[in-house]
């Protein structure tokens, strides 16, 4: 080939031939020009690499709207940023959501079925929790006496617990008014439900209201307040209730026996009424056997004044 000289090179005097002389000269005139920098539209060399702090994992990496690559340190709490997760020193690791399944809408969001799915905890210590403007829940590990599910209403506000059924109407809700120490159930939902049974701070149950005494409340008693009697037959049981606020106990049979044993004027009664034949009995206790004493002259009844 024209204008091209071979050199085999190999013998260490060659060096020194006059071609040499010659590639020395094509060799001075070569321009050597750095290659390019890699980006979006050119194949090149990447930036010089730099070792990031302890605990710290850099990678090569470009974002959308740029057009250069860059070294990006991975994040253990990047929040609504692109990012590579990597655990903090401690190793923690932080999102804003996480969504299993599914694009998430709520912190953690899962569709179908999860095998196995767990929140563990292997010590004393917080399991499950989530707080809003009302409040916060809670399931506990307590080391020393199991698991406590906790709901923490902030002041004045109210907690509750429901219980509710697909395609059916809101079934029972446990609450806990703001302000109040009872705890009621009742049926319904959070925003409209009936009180049926309360559990007051004073040890009192109340069932189907919420009055209290007019004079002294007391403790640690059972409040019953009227509904609709029962009737007919109870197998094997019976039935405690209030009429026109008498207590009544009404037997397996039917028979309904008055245990509040006074009529409207103070008197003493017995009154029992059998609620599947109708019959009704009542004797005026107490005006019988004032009348046994004045007949007979005894002393079978003794009055007192006062409580």
């Amino acid at each position: 080939m024209s204008g091209i000289t071979k050199l085999n090179l190999t013998p260490a005097q060659d060096l020194t031939r006059p071609e040499m002389d010659d590639i020395k000269v094509r060799l001075h005139r070569v321009e050597v020009k750095e290659p390019p920098a890699a980006s979006t539209t050119l194949a090149g060399i990447v930036p010089k690499a730099t070792a990031p702090a302890a605990n710290i994992l850099n990678y090569l990496g470009i974002n959308n709207g740029e057009t250069v690559p860059s070294w990006q340190s991975a994040s253990s709490n990047p929040g609504a940023a692109a990012a590579i997760l990597a655990t903090d020193a401690s190793g923690y690791l932080r999102i804003v959501r996480l969504g299993l399944g599914k694009a998430p809408t709520h912190n953690v969001d899962a569709v179908g079925t999860i095998s196995g799915a767990a929140l563990i905890s292997s010590g004393s210590g917080m399991v499950l929790s989530s707080t809003n403007t009302y409040g916060s829940f809670s399931l506990q590990e307590v080391s020393t006496t199991g698991f406590v599910f906790a709901v923490r209403a902030n002041q004045t506000k109210n907690a509750f617990f429901g219980f509710t059924e697909d395609n059916v109407a809101d079934r029972w809700v446990i609450k806990s008014l703001g302000g109040n120490g009872s705890l009621y159930f009742a049926t319904g939902n959070s925003a409209t439900n009936t009180n049926r049974v309360s559990l007051t701070d004073v040890g009192n149950v109340k069932i189907a209201g919420v009055a209290v005494r007019g004079t002294t409340e007391g403790t640690n008693h059972l409040d019953i307040f009227n509904g609709t009697a029962p009737a007919g037959t109870l197998a094997n049981g019976i039935s405690l209730y209030s009429t026109a606020g008498e207590l009544r106990v009404m037997d397996a049979a039917g028979n309904a026996t008055l245990l509040s044993p006074h009529d409207k004027q103070g008197n003493w009664i017995f009154d029992s009424k059998d609620t599947v034949t109708g019959r009704h009995l009542r004797i005026d206790v107490e005006k019988l056997l004032r009348a046994v004493n004045e007949r007979f002259g005894l002393d079978f009844v003794k009055e007192y004044a006062g409580a």
